[in-house]
């Protein structure tokens, strides 16, 4: 089941102008000694949002003379963004988004889990996801405004369960170098996968129509939007999908779709092995 939208690119074109009216340079940089290391400097940001949105954000340095290349870590599916990993501080310059609704950034708005999936979802304009989209850009632009930060050289890495977020991200800044998305994605072909689950978070659509059934077109419309394919082809970074076997069905028309250098890696279930492969993959591609 699929809804058909023609207003996808203006859509997103009114996210992006609303963000190039931030001025960056109004972000606030402040050290936390305390979770600094012999190796890497660790800061907290706070960056304007749209919307009068204040954002926070972990940013560390590594220890030498840069610029460095960076990578920007997406918010993901979830209330808690943690200090970035001491693996990917040792050569990268850092940044861990909070992005509007997680702690540290809930001033305005605090996001509930389960329920931030279908908050006003039938209002793509009011969706919360619209707004942390909007996040992501905003801290990509302020990596690539510092000084310490090589711009040709700016990874984006997906948090837990919300890797659409990461292509997004990719498709309205075209200087991000690589993707490395970690499924499972919430948006991509979203409206064929809820009917057929009852695992959360997607079924916290299955529990937003049961009570408001009237609202079906309009909720696909929103999915619509936020699926990553309709941008892929405006995506010019390097991006590897890691997903589990039963995923690739719903993964592999996005990889189609993308312009640039794009490929599957089918997960063996052996987190070390795994993860390893991905970080391997995205110094890579940040450091060739």
């Amino acid at each position: 089941m699929t809804i058909q939208t023609a207003t996808t690119e203006s859509f997103w074109e009114k996210v992006v102008n609303e963000v190039g009216e931030i001025e960056i340079q109004r972000a606030d940089v402040a050290p936390l000694e305390l979770r600094s290391t012999d190796f890497s400097d660790l800061f907290g940001v706070e960056l304007p949002g749209t919307g009068g949105q204040r954002l926070f954000a972990y940013y560390s340095v590594p220890h030498g003379e840069g610029p460095f290349p960076a990578i920007l870590i997406a918010p993901g599916y979830g209330s808690v963004v943690h200090v970035p990993p001491h693996d990917r501080r040792r050569g990268f310059v850092v940044l861990a988004l909070c992005a509007r609704g997680q702690r540290m950034s809930d001033g305005r708005y605090a996001a509930s889990f389960p329920g931030l999936l279908t908050d006003q979802i039938a209002n793509a304009v009011q969706y919360p996801f619209r707004g942390m989209t909007a996040d992501c850009l905003t801290a990509f632009d302020f990596l690539t405004s510092r000084p310490e930060v090589d711009p040709s050289r700016i990874g984006i890495a997906s948090g837990p369960n919300a890797g659409d977020l990461a292509l997004l991200t990719a498709a309205l800044r075209k200087d991000a170098r690589a993707v490395l998305v970690n499924s499972p994605l919430l948006f991509r072909a979203a409206a064929n996968r809820y009917p057929l689950t009852s695992a959360y978070p997607l079924e916290e659509l299955n529990d937003y129509l049961r009570f408001n059934p009237d609202d079906e077109e309009a909720v696909l419309n929103t999915l619509s939007l936020f699926d990553p394919i309709g941008l892929a082809d405006r995506v010019g970074a390097k991006v590897r999908i890691s997903c589990a076997p039963d995923e690739v069905e719903w993964v592999a028309p996005l990889i189609r779709a993308l312009n640039g250098d794009a490929e599957v890696y089918e997960k063996t279930g052996r987190g070390y092995i795994d993860r390893t492969s991905d970080e391997s993959w995205l110094a890579s591609a940040l450091t060739e």
